[in-house]
């Protein structure tokens, strides 16, 4: 009896405490002829970008919210408006919530929208996600506070335009980007394939299987490339890099944190400038490079197959100068590995 008792208070107090669900839809479509602009700005939800061949631009809005009391949930659920605009060849959304709704409710605000290739889109996002499946040819920017960016395959436009992304406290899994810049704090990023990037990071892991190109500015970042190119970093302070598959031309500017560089076969010209740093360069031994490093205070192994031209210490200042090739007729190639050091450990083999 006593159970049976427990069941029909458990029964009744889910019944009492069942949130019923609440949707209010939005519909608006333009024209897309003359539309240069789209402008999206949502929060708490998610958005998704779906490509249409089609010669117009819609945006679907589904805001839904979960409550046990139906008034209230009406009565909130109005609280929610996305405004509209159509001015100057761009099209805008934007979610606005008044003074008097109360986000501690179970809701969202989600976007799909259906937009034509060409148009230039500005999409930002707060507790929430960008979407962005299949091939999108459209030049981008996208910003994201606390979510996700998912991007399938981000085709350059015809004028070959930089698209933007912003990530805050995010993740951001892009499979394949060309020409893109990137601001990251605090946020984790994920690239398949790239062409192009241009990076500004703090606090952040950064993951690339393959680019061409990479440049960038970081702090306390862990960045790891697979393959690359060009490889830069203007400034870098306590950040730990890792180029797996080698380099062809590298720049680096590095204050403190790790420095390794694995697998070059061949490569055209290599250049750092450390402090504090630990460095590890794992080069073929049959490689023909002619070399050059400053030192001063700093800890440091070459391979045994240097052939050391100059070396110079100037006891005043701790300097220390070496100038070498490595491998046979070295100085005929145009390969050159400089390195200007100050403390820290260098490891060449």
């Amino acid at each position: 009896m006593r159970i049976i008792c427990l069941l029909i208070c458990s029964l009744l107090f889910t019944s009492l405490n069942a949130q019923n669900h609440y949707t209010k839809p939005l519909h608006k479509a333009y024209l897309a002829e003359g539309v240069k602009t789209l402008k999206l700005e949502n929060k708490y939800g998610n958005v998704r970008i779906i490509q249409t061949k089609n010669d117009s631009l819609s945006i679907d809005v589904k805001i839904s919210l979960a409550h046990y009391d139906e008034d209230k949930a009406k009565k909130q659920i109005e609280e929610i408006e996305v405004a509209f605009g159509n001015y100057k060849k761009t099209i805008s959304a934007k979610t606005k919530m008044s003074k008097h709704f109360n986000t501690a409710y179970n809701f969202n605000i989600d976007y799909i929208v259906s937009v034509p290739e060409g148009v230039h889109l500005k999409i930002t996002n707060l507790f929430g996600n960008i979407i962005a499946e299949g091939d999108l040819r459209n030049y981008a920017e996208m910003s994201v506070d606390y979510g996700n960016i998912y991007v399938d395959n981000l085709i350059p436009d015809e004028q070959n335009k930089m698209n933007y992304f912003k990530l805050n406290y995010s993740t951001a899994h892009l499979k394949k980007i060309y020409n893109t810049k990137i601001l990251s704090n605090f946020s984790k990023i994920r690239i398949k394939e790239a062409n192009n990037m241009v990076v500004s990071s703090r606090c952040s892991r950064i993951e690339v299987d393959s680019t061409n190109t990479y440049i960038s500015n970081s702090q306390n970042d862990n960045c790891i490339i697979k393959e690359c190119s060009t490889f830069k970093i203007k400034k870098g302070n306590n950040s730990h890099i890792s180029l797996e598959n080698g380099v062809t031309n590298a720049d680096l500017n590095l204050k403190s944190g790790t420095l390794s560089i694995k697998n070059i076969k061949s490569f055209y010209a290599i250049k750092l400038n450390t402090e504090n740093t630990r460095v590890d360069i794992d080069i073929d031994e049959n490689a023909k490079y002619n070399y050059k490093s400053l030192f001063k205070d700093v800890k440091y192994q070459l391979p045994e197959g240097f052939i050391i031209s100059t070396h110079e210490k100037d006891p005043v200042t701790v300097e220390e100068y070496i100038e070498a090739t490595h491998g046979k007729n070295a100085n005929e190639v145009n390969s050159s590995l400089s390195i200007e050091a100050t403390k820290g450990y260098i490891k060449i083999q």
